[in-house]
């Protein structure tokens, strides 16, 4: 399994971490009691509250360019590109060889 950048930091807060794919990312952080839900919960009010961190390096990455790059979106993603305007981004789902979905942020240049 690949680890994220911030694997350690996060193991050394307590992470609990979930295979995605080929990586080992991290799915919450521990605190008594503790469940999926309730961690995510907690983590939404505390980045709602102050800040919080995203490691994205688990999400895959592809550059797509030229006049048809946005019809070849459009044809490989389950969601449409055509409306996505230039200097946005997005995110993307697809089905994966393993038939598991992928998810892949797209930025339009």
């Amino acid at each position: 399994m690949r680890a994220t950048p911030m694997h350690e930091w996060a193991r050394a807060r307590g992470a609990v971490f979930e295979n995605v794919g080929l990586w080992s990312a991290r799915a919450t952080f521990r605190a008594a009691p503790n469940t999926m839900p309730r961690g995510g919960r907690r983590e939404c009010l505390a980045v709602r509250n102050a800040c919080g961190i995203f490691d994205a390096s688990t999400l895959g990455k592809i550059e797509v360019v030229g006049r048809d790059a946005v019809t070849f979106m459009n044809r490989l993603y389950v969601n449409a590109w055509t409306g996505l305007a230039v200097a946005a981004a997005a995110m993307g789902c697809c089905c994966a060889m393993t038939a598991s979905s992928t998810t892949t942020a797209w930025w339009r240049a």
